[in-house]
């Protein structure tokens, strides 16, 4: 019973060395660390606008598919809102400090801490509350202004060149959330 004893514990410890020990195992611990310096590094640039004309009719479908079944007197009013709302901007610029992400278009600069604490955000007469987060090669934005909310999802293609943004913006208001994508090349 004993040499059976002593030969599982012997198994234990050899499954439980290559367990801790594996490559996989490994990176899983230290990509959080590595991670976040550099993803700053890949996404410090400016990108682009280089979609066609088929991701701004899938944008202003979605929008349509969004509001279809709302009353037709105000579904105008808001197709109008959601189509200023969600213009495609010809740039996107990214940089980053110890503290702050800093996303800056030709309509605004959205500045929030990198650790995704909320801030106040007004554009216009919107008031909003802003959180954007840096992970796993992604910036994620949120903007969330009680009866709704917009999330935009920066993706960078692994060789850092081509940047895609999918943008959710939702409301119970809304049928469907709308929901779009749009392409970015890195600019030379």
């Amino acid at each position: 019973m004993c040499r059976y004893m002593r030969l599982a514990g012997i198994l234990f410890m050899l499954a439980a060395s290559a367990a801790l020990l594996s490559p996989q195992r490994a990176l899983a611990d230290d990509e959080p660390a590595a991670a976040i310096p550099d993803d700053r590094a890949r996404f410090s640039a400016s990108f682009r606008f280089v979609g066609s004309s088929n991701e701004e009719a899938a944008r202003r479908a979605a929008i349509d598919r969004g509001i279809d079944s709302l009353f037709f007197a105000i579904r105008g009013i808001a197709r109008s809102r959601l189509s200023d709302g969600t213009k495609i901007d010809p740039w996107v610029a990214f940089s980053f400090d110890a503290e702050k992400i800093r996303i800056r278009l030709p309509s605004a600069t959205h500045v929030s801490p990198a650790n995704g604490t909320a801030v106040d955000y007004v554009s216009g007469s919107d008031h909003t509350k802003l959180t954007q987060r840096l992970s796993a090669g992604r910036v994620t934005q949120v903007f969330d202004a009680g009866e709704g909310k917009r999330m935009n999802e920066w993706v960078l293609s692994p060789d850092a060149r081509m940047l895609k943004l999918t943008v959710t913006v939702s409301s119970p208001k809304l049928t469907r959330p709308v929901v779009y994508v749009l392409t970015y090349m890195r600019a030379q």
